[in-house]
């Protein structure tokens, strides 16, 4: 019983998060409008806005749910999750050096993504290079290692942003917020996301 309630408790907050915002809409007739394409004031709030973070959030939470439970099959720990390897660390350090250094200018919206792919694999390939062939507590061991080391450049990036309003964006990107993102960005992360599932 508890994969159905799980599956009904996640509509719920879906059906939750269309309906939280500081216009009230009716949520129904506003997603019924957007399918018919209408330019109701209803459609755009919850087809354009709420929506595409909704299911940002939703594929999100599948990805992490994905990469904890590759890392605990893989490292034997029911513990385990993708801050002891270093790969969040890494991929946040990545993305922080696009909103501080510009880099990537000719991917857009990608870039962060981006920037956190390259980064995610350098810090897995280090940690793997460190570990070598060695059993799984020193895998840990050098992804703490790193994790530790990718932590505190993200940190001198921080103090060193150019202005608050660049850090204040990236504290936010940091944090996981899905403001302001469109189904553009959904349609950045679906491909990755089944690729890892599969």
């Amino acid at each position: 019983m508890i994969l159905p309630i799980l599956l009904l408790l996640m509509c719920l907050t879906a059906t939750l998060s269309l309906s939280v915002g500081s216009t009230d809409v009716a949520v129904w007739a506003g997603l019924y409008d957007w399918v018919l394409g209408s330019d109701s004031v209803a459609a755009i709030v919850v087809g354009d806005i709420r929506l595409p973070r909704t299911l940002l959030s939703m594929s999100v939470g599948a990805a992490l749910g994905l990469s904890g439970a590759a890392l605990q099959g893989l490292l034997r720990n029911p513990l385990a999750d993708p801050g002891l390897t270093g790969a969040s660390q890494g991929a946040a350090l990545g993305a922080a050096c696009v909103f501080y250094f510009g880099l990537f200018p000719m991917a857009g919206g990608a870039a962060p993504a981006l920037a956190g792919l390259l980064g995610a694999g350098l810090a897995m390939s280090l940690m793997l290079f460190l570990a070598g062939t060695a059993r799984q507590g020193m895998v840990i061991m050098a992804g703490l290692a790193i994790s530790t080391l990718t932590g505190a450049l993200l940190a001198a990036v921080l103090n060193f942003a150019p202005n608050p309003y660049a850090m204040q964006e990236l504290v936010f990107w940091l944090l996981g917020s899905v403001s302001e993102r469109g189904l553009e960005h959904l349609w950045l992360l679906l491909p990755a996301l089944l690729v890892g599932g599969d």
